[in-house]
C-alpha cells in the first residue's frame, strides 16, 4: 500500500468511527493508543517478498535494546550510521525474522548466539530459541537514506561574531486526532490516567466520557527528546569567551537539555567571539513526557480542577497529546524494528565528529548465509496497534 493510500484509509477508519461516536454518545471513547505508530518510520519497513516468519505467527517475546552512533562532519550532517542491536529471545521455539533497513552491511555483535544473514534492504535471523537466546549485531546503515529517520538533526554554525550549534528535535508531526468537550473532573481524571499508565502498553486503555460528539482535530505532537553530552574546543579557545545554552568546565562545554515535554523543539549553544568549531560527543535519548502531564498544583489532576475556573476541551487536547508523545516515544525507541510489538525497548542515538568513511563491501559474517534463502514477509504488528488507529490519522 504506497503512503497516500495509507493515509486515505486510515481517514475511513477514522471518520467512521467518529460517526459511530456521534450514535453512541453515552458510550466512553478511548483516547488514542500508545503504540501507535504516527509515521511510517522508524522503524523501517519490512520487504513483503512471498514466504512465511514462523517467529511472526504468534508474537515472540523480546526485549530489544540498540545504540545508534551517527557520525558527522563539522557542520553537524550525517556521514555514517551504525547500529549495535540485541534482541533477546524469550520463549522456546523456531524463530524466523526479517528485519527492514537501508543495510549495506551486518555483522554477528560480541555477545551473539547466531549469526545474522543479509539481503538488500533487509537483516534476516533465523533458528532455534531453547527459551532465552540473545541475537546480536553490528549494522552499517548507508547514512543518506538512514538520517532521514533520525531523532535529532545537529547544525554548526558560524554566525554573528561567533560558533552556534543547533539542535533540533526532529520527531514533530501534525496528526489528526480525537478532541472534544468533558467535564473538568472528567477530563482531570483521564489525564490522572494517562499518567498512572504511561508507556506501558498492556495497561487498560483511558476512556474518556465526552460531553456530545468528539470530532478529529489537527495537533502537533513529538517525542521528548533529552540531549546531553560534550562540544570540545582546542585548548584555550574558551577562556574569556560568552558561552549561552550550555555550561562550561574548562575546554568543553556541558549540553544537558530536554527538547519537547512543554519545551522548545530546539536548543541552541552560543559561544561568541570564536570561529573554530567543536568536537561533538552528544547522546540523545527519547523518553516519556513528565511535564505534560504533571499537574499545575496538587498531588493530582482531579485535586488541580476543584474549585478552579477550568476547560475540560483543554484538558482533553493535553491528555491526548500526551498519549501520542507516549506513543512517538515509543516508536523512536526501535529504530531498527523488532518483531515483539509490545515488548520492552530502548534506543539511545549518539552523535559524533567523525573522518568521512571508505566505502567498506558488504559481505555476511560467517555462516550468516550471505547466500542462504530466508523468507521475506512484513512482522505483524498486533491487534493492539490496530486499535490505535481508531483514533489517529497521521502524516509526516
Amino acid at each position: 500500500m504506497t503512503r497516500a493510500r495509507s493515509r486515505l484509509a486510515l481517514v475511513a477508519v477514522v471518520v467512521g468511527l467518529v460517526g459511530a461516536a456521534a450514535t453512541a454518545r453515552a458510550a466512553p471513547v478511548p483516547l488514542p493508543s500508545v503504540l501507535v505508530q504516527v509515521t511510517l518510520v522508524p522503524p523501517f519497513p519490512t520487504p513483503t517478498t512471498g514466504g512465511e516468519n514462523e517467529g511472526g505467527v504468534l508474537r515472540f517475546p523480546t526485549r530489544s535494546v540498540q545504540h545508534v552512533t551517527v557520525g558527522v562532519d563539522p557542520t553537524g550532517r550525517p556521514i555514517s550510521v551504525r547500529v549495535r542491536s540485541q534482541l533477546v529471545l524469550r520463549r522456546t521455539g523456531d524463530y524466523s525474522f526479517v528485519i527492514g533497513a537501508p543495510v549495506e552491511d551486518v555483522r554477528a555483535a560480541p555477545g551473539s548466539e547466531s549469526e545474522p544473514g543479509l539481503r538488500s534492504g533487509a537483516i534476516l535471523w533465523a533458528g532455534f530459541s531453547p527459551g532465552r537466546k540473545v541475537l546480536a549485531a553490528d549494522v552499517v546503515l548507508r547514512p543518506g537514506a538512514a538520517a532521514r529517520a533520525l531523532p535529532l538533526r545537529v547544525e554548526v554554525t558560524r554566525a554573528a561574531g561567533g560558533v552556534r550549534v543547533r539542535l533540533r528535535n526532529t520527531t514533530r508531526a501534525l496528526v489528526s486526532a480525537i478532541s472534544g468537550s468533558a467535564t473538568p473532573l472528567e477530563a482531570a481524571r483521564a489525564l490522572d490516567a494517562v499518567r498512572r499508565r504511561g508507556a506501558n502498553p498492556s495497561a487498560q486503555p483511558v476512556n474518556v466520557n465526552f460531553a456530545g460528539s468528539p470530532a478529529a482535530e489537527k495537533t502537533v505532537i513529538a517525542a521528548p527528546l533529552r540531549v546531553r553530552g560534550q562540544l570540545v574546543f582546542p585548548a584555550g579557545t574558551l577562556a574569556g569567551k560568552t558561552i549561552e545554552g550550555g555550561v562550561p568546565d574548562g575546554d568543553e562545554i556541558d549540553v544537558d537539555a530536554v527538547l519537547g515535554d512543554d519545551t522548545p523543539l530546539v536548543h541552541d549553544v552560543v559561544v561568541l567571539g570564536i570561529e573554530v568549531v567543536p568536537k561533538l560527543g552528544l547522546l540523545a535519548t527519547p523518553q516519556s513526557p513528565v511535564q505534560m502531564l504533571a499537574p499545575p498544583a496538587g498531588d493530582s489532576w482531579r485535586a488541580f480542577v476543584r474549585g478552579r475556573k477550568v476547560r475540560g476541551r483543554d484538558l482533553i487536547a493535553r491528555a491526548v497529546a500526551a498519549r501520542l508523545a507516549f506513543a512517538r516515544a515509543r516508536q523512536y525507541q526501535t529504530f531498527l524494528s523488532d518483531p515483539d510489538p509490545i515488548g520492552p525497548r530502548s534506543a539511545t542515538y549518539r552523535f559524533v565528529t567523525a573522518a568521512p568513511p571508505t566505502r567498506a563491501t558488504s559481505q555476511p559474517g560467517p555462516g550468516g548465509g550471505g547466500s542462504a534463502w530466508l523468507p521475506f514477509v512484513l512482522v505483524p504488528l498486533g491487534v493492539a496497534v490496530l486499535a490505535g488507529l481508531v483514533v489517529l490519522w497521521a502524516h509526516s
